[in-house]
């Protein structure tokens, strides 16, 4: 149940995050600090891990909620 929580919390934590990161990466990528590639991919990843974590989250929080109702 605490890892359900936890997940589902660091999951929220990068939709809230995102943002920020994503104007940081544009900045370094303005002053040469980053390629574009390297750009891309920390975006992608963001785009991609944070819906991931927080239905995965979610999901093992209903389940567990469901299993203690039983």
């Amino acid at each position: 149940m605490a890892c359900a929580i936890l997940l589902t919390l660091a999951g929220l934590a990068l939709h809230v995050y995102r943002p920020n990161h994503r104007m940081m990466v544009e900045e370094r990528m303005k002053d040469n600090k980053l390629t574009e590639t390297e750009a891309r991919r920390q975006m992608r990843f963001y785009a991609w891990c944070a819906p991931t974590v927080t239905f995965l989250g979610a999901g093992l929080l209903v389940l567990a909620i469901y299993d203690l109702t039983r």
